[in-house]
């Protein structure tokens, strides 16, 4: 149960970094910013990973509680890291917005 609800976090997740990747490259090329939105990729790398290891580990059993609690670490990293990039290139809506 636990992996199936993961693994469609999993999915969102990816889809969501890769729509921002996308995004946040056509931004970044009309307003001339240095191209870190790669970041985005990486990120998406680190949750394929994560999910990886899960899939074939299993993070059901009670012996790999330890490996489960470091993928979801992995995952965690994964979103945070992505987190500076999305404001680098998308700070502008919030000053829109207030």
């Amino acid at each position: 149960m636990v992996t199936d609800t993961l693994f469609v976090l999993d999915l969102f997740t990816i889809i969501s970094l890769l729509v921002l990747a996308n995004l946040s490259q056509r931004i970044g090329e009309a307003l001339r910013i240095y191209p870190v939105y790669t970041v985005f990729y990486f990120s998406v790398a680190i949750v394929v990973v994560a999910s990886f290891i899960d899939l074939i580990f299993g993070s059901g059993d009670t012996t790999t509680n330890q490996l489960f609690g470091i993928t979801l670490l992995l995952r965690g990293i994964g979103v945070i890291i992505s987190i500076p990039v999305a404001f680098k290139y998308w700070h502008w809506l919030f000053k829109e917005k207030l």
